[in-house]
């Protein structure tokens, strides 16, 4: 072995603070040479990317432990002083080394029969923890533990970093900005982005829209950049190396995060109920209203609404599934599950169960404009009325108070017994019109009083009389569908007719009535009222005696051809005798005129005879009602007017 060796050999020692402890190298061994010299790939040849950051373990730093790993392999135990021990070789004793400072200056003592196993071994050993050293250098560079960058690291990152090339946001290239600098582009994309936000939901055939405002959509565009910020900054060497050469030359797009609110997408939906919660409705009667005041006309059409099939939907339910499938980004229509529901009474059904079945006319040609007006207005009031099943429903209430301030007129009343002209006075003709027809629809009468003395525009006990407060007209409908009141009145030419739209009665027969007088009582009654501003002796009538009377009403049940079926009694209507009222004079009697005497002819002595002096005829008494108050002190019969 040459010397040149041995230096070389101990040099590469002193390198490695190894120290050899008596065994000297065998003369034929080959030059060993340094990781570096044989060109091995060391950690020191691993670099990072161009655009790692500083503070990732390079392979550089790992080269020191590398060398004390492979140093690992020669050195004793921490502590333990070299041993100083003979070695022996064939049996015979060999020469003592000793390592100093001089070593290099000692004689070279080599035995020349050395076993060859040793130096194989050796040299075996050297390599395997050389290996296992790189292995582990290389494990720990790439599959070492993940970086995460928290504290004063990211808010500098944050602060002050820039976007790896390739990084990019909906469609805005981010590569080399800061945050800031990219904000305003990014959110100017949302903004388009959320104007292209929606989701359809399918009842049954039909569709229906969430905009991104009914959705409650947003879009967290600061939380974005952050996640955009921190890519290829984050995990292991090697997974930080593959992010950034990805973004590099396939790009590498960061998803905007877009959140949805339930709540929001719960009352959008319950805005649209009426379209998508629909109760089953029955078909029903339409009442179209026809007037004209100035012709005093009232009239109505009867139509039909055909019944509509409910849909049920839980919007609730709705509302999770549409929230849902948001989560998950699945932009498909979302289907609700309706439950159909059908209606119980159809167009055909209803049209074949009403019919008019009750219908009653009364005439007024002869009344002055203001009855004629009250009549019609108070027809007009209570036309299309619809009363429900069990409903009880009242003419005064429906009407109102009969005032002049309310647009009624002035006409004749029946009040404390005598005629009056009063606001309203007339209507009790409608009233009594709508008794004829209600008793003939068989509809339920709840209060109903007859006027003081018989009418004659209906038969006697065939009346009703209101006035505003009382009495009343109330009717209850005892039928299981609605009813309605039907107004037929032309003021023009003094008629008016009422009819009763409800369900056909089931035996087919038509309603009639008519009554018969039974019987009279009292006469000759006369109620004085004393009046000074009348002369002495005179009378003056204010009201006809009606005398009592009773009548017997019937109601009569007709076929379809007009024949006769059956009668029956209805009721007994008992009308008080009612004196006479009359004005009785009580002032100072009339003095008659003085006839002139005839000049005697001196001439002609005979007498002429006396020319017997008439009384003063006495005005007959007028028949005309005269006028009263607005409000009378008792309550009139008519509201007024008969």
């Amino acid at each position: 072995m040459s010397r040149e060796f041995e230096n070389n050999n101990e040099e590469e020692n002193r390198k490695h603070t190894a120290r050899k402890i008596g065994e000297e190298p065998a003369q034929d061994a080959p030059e060993m040479e340094s990781g570096a010299d044989r060109g091995d790939a060391g950690p020191e040849s691993m670099t990072e990317p161009e655009n790692a950051p500083a503070a990732d373990v390079s392979a550089a730093d790992a080269a020191p432990e590398t060398e004390d790993i492979l140093a690992a392999g020669a050195e004793p135990e921490a502590g333990e002083a070299p041993p100083e021990q003979d070695y022996e070789t064939d049996g015979e004793p060999s020469e003592q080394r000793t390592f100093g400072k001089n070593k290099l200056e000692e004689p070279l003592r080599v035995e020349r029969e050395r076993t060859p196993w040793s130096t194989k071994k050796k040299v075996i050993l050297i390599v395997v923890i050389a290996a296992v050293a790189a292995a582990a250098v290389l494990a720990y560079l790439f599959l070492g533990q993940s970086r995460g960058l928290a504290g004063d690291d990211l808010r500098q990152i944050m602060d002050d970093g820039t976007f790896y090339e390739g990084v990019s946001m909906e469609g805005v290239d981010l590569s080399g900005k800061t945050i800031d600098e990219a904000r305003p582009e990014v959110e100017a994309r949302v903004d388009e982005a959320l104007k292209d936000v929606s989701i359809d939901y399918k009842v049954n055939e039909d569709t229906y829209t969430l905009t991104s405002a009914e959705l409650g959509a947003k879009a967290d565009v600061d939380e974005a950049l952050k996640t955009a910020m921190l890519y290829g900054r984050e995990g292991s060497f090697a997974q930080r190396s593959q992010a950034i050469e990805t973004a590099k030359t396939q790009g590498a797009e960061i998803e905007m995060p877009f959140t949805y609110d339930e709540a929001t997408i719960l009352a959008s939906i319950q805005a649209n109920d009426e379209k998508i919660n629909i109760p089953a409705q029955n078909a029903s009667i339409v009442v179209n209203k026809q007037r004209d005041e100035d012709k005093l006309f009232t009239d109505v059409e009867i139509d039909y609404k055909d019944s509509v099939t409910g849909l049920e939907v839980n919007d609730q339910e709705l509302a999770a599934a549409v929230y849902a499938q948001l989560e998950q980004n699945n932009f498909e229509p979302v289907t609700a599950n309706a439950q159909v529901t059908q209606p119980e009474i159809t167009g055909e059904q209803i049209k074949d169960k009403y019919d008019v079945i009750g219908d009653f006319e009364t005439k007024y040609t002869s009344s002055a404009f203001g009855r004629r007006y009250n009549i019609w207005k108070m027809a007009d009031i209570i036309n299309g009325i619809e009363i429900l099943p069990g409903e009880t429903w009242s003419i005064n209430d429906e009407a109102g108070p009969r005032t002049y301030s309310r647009g009624w007129k002035g006409a004749p009343g029946i009040s404390d017994g005598e005629y009056k002209e009063e606001a309203g006075g007339g209507i009790c003709q409608t009233n009594s019109t709508l008794y004829g027809a209600v008793i003939r629809a068989e509809v339920e009468v709840v209060d109903r009083t007859h006027h003081s003395w018989p009418l004659d525009y209906v038969p006697g006990g065939l009346d009703a009389t209101i006035s505003t407060g009382s009495p009343d007209f109330k009717i209850k409908n005892n039928y299981d569908i609605p009813i309605y009141i039907i107004s037929k009145c032309d003021g023009q030419a003094g008629t008016i007719r009422m009819q009763i739209y409800g369900p056909k009665f089931e035996d087919g027969l038509r309603r009639e009535f008519t009554s018969e007088l039974i019987g009279t009582f009292g006469g000759g009654k006369v109620n004085y009222i004393d009046d000074p501003s009348l002369p002495q002796g005179t009378e003056q009538t204010i009201i006809q005696e009606h005398i009592g009377k009773k009548y017997q009403t019937y109601k009569h049940y007709y076929d379809a051809d007009g024949n006769e079926v059956k009668v029956e009694k209805f009721s007994v209507e008992t009308y008080d005798n009612k004196p006479a009222k009359v004005r009785r004079g009580t002032g100072a009697p009339e003095t008659p005129p003085e006839t002139p005497q005839t000049p005697e002819t001196p001439t002609v002595p005979t007498q002429t005879p006396e020319t017997p002096v008439e009384p003063a005829p006495v005005p007959e008494t007028p028949t005309e009602p005269t006028q009263a108050p607005e409000t009378p002190t008792v309550p009139a019969e008519d509201g007024g007017g008969a």
